[in-house]
């Protein structure tokens, strides 16, 4: 199944209106998914004006979209108000292909998000080695020529997770093993006593793990077959 089918799912079976998209780059997710208020996050939006009207006449309900060219940080930050008083109900994730860049919009995500909404996250599931390597960048993890290097890139995602499940274990995630490994994390309890600031002690301790750890150990992601996929989720 592929992120947009999924997230598409999602938001039919629970009727939800409001979705938040981290990570936007070209819009090729941003645009297909269908909800009726939706907001675009990206520092570096890589379409057109007449991109946008093109997928407006496609599907009316991207009329009403919003976009901030800003880093996701910066969007937290700025529309911190507005995000409370209307809480998103979807928010997916997939910016900075790094740890500790994906660990802060989750936790970010948490401070927001509405009980039963759900948080998703791309890139959970590594193919290879190759495309788990550690960089700040597409380019970066290209140009170190590794062996086995697909022009794939998840980078080091998947340990947000890890982490995730240590430190906040009433979370419901589950990772699919589709489209690169799509981490669905169900919020079925209130957020409000979760600590939004990273534990450095943890972080640092799941940061030395590798790719082989994870193959080894897929149970620290909760990884399930697609076949396993149900929506809705109770």
């Amino acid at each position: 199944m592929h992120r947009t089918e999924i997230i598409n799912s999602l938001i039919s079976a629970h009727n939800l209106k409001r979705y938040i998209e981290i990570g936007v780059l070209d819009g090729k997710t941003f645009f297909k998914v269908k909800c009726r208020n939706k907001i675009a996050v990206d520092p570096n939006f890589l379409f057109t004006k007449k991109t946008i009207f093109r997928n407006i006449r496609r599907d009316l309900n991207n009329l009403r979209n919003q976009y901030f060219e800003v880093t996701s940080d910066q969007f937290f930050l700025d529309q911190r108000d507005s995000l409370q008083n209307r809480p998103p109900q979807v928010i997916f994730i997939d910016g900075l292909h790094t740890f500790r860049a994906s660990l802060k919009d989750v936790l970010n995500s948490l401070k927001y998000i509405c009980t039963n909404g759900f948080i998703v996250m791309h890139d959970c599931y590594p193919p290879n080695k190759a495309a788990s390597v550690k960089a700040k960048s597409y380019e970066e993890a290209r140009d170190l020529n590794l062996q086995g290097w697909t022009n794939e890139w998840c980078g080091d995602v998947w340990k947000t997770v890890v982490y995730l499940q240590e430190k906040i274990p009433f979370l419901d995630i589950k990772v699919y093993n589709t489209d690169y490994g799509i981490g669905i994390i169900n919020i079925n309890k209130p957020t409000n006593e979760v600590s939004f600031q990273i534990d450095e002690e943890i972080f640092s301790r799941i940061d030395k793990l590798d790719y082989d750890y994870l193959v080894s150990h897929p149970e620290k992601i909760n990884l399930m077959e697609p076949s396993e996929l149900s929506i809705p989720f109770n």
